[in-house]
């Protein structure tokens, strides 16, 4: 991200950032991008840098002149509204229309108004080039179907493109080389089926998605965001894919212009109505719905979760770790988060038990974020708490630490590395050996049924469990926030058993490592347990 000269050196004279936040391509070992650079530029619509870049690595191939392959089977770009993502479209599917040779293209949308945007843009830039239109049929309308519905275009060669609206039978009785999915936020698995089949009989097909950051109901794009940045390298459903994404991270400030350059490569570029003031403009219009801003204008999705991915912890060792009568003795730590959107916050408690487990319990869940503060004064002074409070630096509840500070509460900020070593924590220790064959192991002095975390069962933990997500920082992993539904509840509780280690606080491991409801039975100190739900 560099700064224009100018402007007082301010923050309105940054540009946005070209290549992706977050990407993945195929290996190429040469492009055919070039050319259709070029033909964009002599139809007057030249490409910008990091257009040109996504079309280079999306039109990689490998192989012989005469017989190459697309690198990439599929190309996703995700990027915030108005930035000109649809403008690479343009581009792929007049270089497949006149440069290489593809025969038929569908190019779909989910709605009408944007399929014919698209076509009459494609159709001007057509009759713009000269050498172009002669390559239209010659006929009244030069190959240029106009009906409703079914516009098209056709050259001499017989090569066509259609543009149809997404619906459960589009693409039904084509073959094609080329399928372009735009708006591809609101494409369905049902409508990829149908339209898939286009490409079967293709000698080198090729898929293209282009949307914004989709939601919970985003089957189609949360896949290829999933196999893209959740799957390891050497995985199949990542060989042939090439992804863009320009999307700010959970702990960026919404605020921040620096992160709107970061998110949307054509701020503050010549001709690009997305720069400082617009932007401001609109946070300040949903400063109250920093969702939406977030998912409009800074590529923040909430992606359902794949069919095939299984719970970060899976469900058969989580209700392994269900005890009923878990409760801690001694101190107990406290850790407070919200989702992104702050429309849910929650407060998890750890302590050790007296087997020297770790009991992890949500204490308080409610809307919104406000009553954080006082609910965190009324339990410090119901427990024997550490008098640390765990609140992530940047996160959702950052704007309370100084209320919390202001009554005498001592917030611990847990940095980006805490939280990822916390998540480590969690997911390590509660998919260890089950509580039952923890004993066995204690004897002969393994570890680890010193850390095994215990649960109470509650329903919201086990709910948010279900849904939450990791998200890679590097080389490392952390819980992510955002997802369908709120999480917060399997974070906050995470986070305050990872404060057990985080402040110290591990006792050593007691001489017996019998189970607590062995040795207590259904009984457990009154006052524990009093949550919001």
């Amino acid at each position: 991200m560099t700064k224009h000269d100018g402007v007082n050196g301010d923050l309105r004279g940054l540009i946005g950032r070209q290549r992706p936040t977050h990407q993945l391509v195929a290996p190429y070992e040469r492009t055919l991008a070039d050319a259709a650079i070029g033909l964009m530029a002599d139809c007057g619509k030249p490409l910008r840098e990091w257009q040109q870049d996504g079309l280079r690595e999306g039109m990689g191939i490998n192989g012989p002149a005469h017989d190459y392959r697309w690198a990439a089977y599929e190309v996703s770009d995700i990027c915030s509204r108005r930035n000109g993502k649809t403008v690479k479209l343009e581009a792929r599917a007049l270089a497949g229309l006149f440069l290489l040779g593809e025969v038929d293209i569908l190019w779909t949308a989910h709605r009408y108004d944007t399929v014919l945007l698209s076509f009459t843009e494609v159709a001007r830039l057509i009759k713009s080039n000269p050498d172009l239109r002669s390559e239209l049929l010659p006929k009244r309308n030069e190959g240029i179907v106009t009906q409703n519905g079914v516009e098209s275009i056709t050259t001499r060669s017989g090569a066509t493109i259609n543009f149809r609206t997404r619906g459960p039978d589009t693409g039904r009785g084509f073959d094609g080389d080329l399928l372009i999915v735009d708006e591809s936020q609101a494409a369905t698995p049902e409508q990829m089926k149908a339209m898939s089949g286009t490409l079967i009989n293709g000698r080198n097909p090729q898929i293209w998605y282009s949307g914004s950051a989709g939601g919970a109901k985003s089957h189609v794009l949360g896949d290829l965001v999933h196999r893209a940045l959740n799957t390891e390298p050497g995985d199949e459903a990542r060989e042939r894919l090439t992804f863009n994404q320009w999307a700010a991270d959970e702990d960026d400030d919404p605020s921040d212009p620096r992160v709107w350059a970061k998110v949307n490569p054509s701020y503050g570029l010549p001709g690009s109505g997305i720069g400082y003031d617009n932007l401001r403009a609109k946070y300040i219009e949903l400063k109250y719905r920093p969702h939406e801003f977030a998912q409009e204008h800074l590529g923040v999705g909430t992606y359902p979760r794949p069919e095939s991915e299984t719970w970060v912890v899976p469900s058969v060792d989580w209700t392994r770790r269900e005890d009923p009568d878990s409760f801690p003795v001694g101190k107990v730590l406290l850790a407070a988060h919200a989702s992104p959107d702050q429309s849910w916050a929650s407060i998890g408690m750890a302590g050790h038990r007296t087997d020297g487990a770790v009991h992890l319990q949500l204490v308080a869940h409610d809307r919104g974020t406000r009553w954080i503060v006082e609910r965190l004064a009324e339990l410090q002074e119901t427990f024997d708490t550490v008098p640390e409070i765990l609140v992530t630096e940047r996160g959702p509840l950052g704007y309370l630490v100084s209320d919390m500070e202001a009554i005498g509460l001592k917030v611990r900020l847990m940095t980006s590395e805490e939280q990822q070593n916390a998540s480590s924590w969690f997911i390590t220790n509660a998919t260890e050996p089950p509580p039952e064959e923890l004993a066995e192991q204690a004897k002969d002095g393994w570890p680890g049924w010193v850390r095994s975390p215990r649960h109470l069962g509650q329903p919201p933990l086990t709910v948010a469990l279900a849904e939450v997500s990791i998200r890679t920082v590097g080389e490392r992993y952390v819980l992510s926030s955002r997802a369908p539904i709120d999480v917060s509840p399997i974070i906050a509780a995470a986070y305050a058993g990872y404060g057990l280690e985080l402040l110290g606080r591990a006792p050593a491991p007691p001489p017996s490592p019998e189970l607590v409801s062995e040795r207590f039975g259904p009984s457990r100190p009154t006052g524990i347990g009093g949550a919001n739900f």
